[in-house]
């Protein structure tokens, strides 16, 4: 699967056209995914100081 991943993406930076498009995705990608494990762990703390 991760193969798969990195032949797509590899063929769409090889294309110029498609370079600035694919950059933008991975960085929403990234974004999203650091946004959400954020959350997740703000809230997983809060629980965990009422704990001793």
């Amino acid at each position: 699967m991760v193969a798969v991943h990195l032949g797509l993406g590899g063929a769409a930076l090889a294309d110029t056209r498609w370079t600035a498009g694919t950059v933008g995705l991975v960085a929403a990608a990234v974004a999203v995914k650091l946004t959400l494990l954020g959350g997740f762990t703000v809230r997983r703390r809060g629980r965990r100081t009422g704990e001793s």
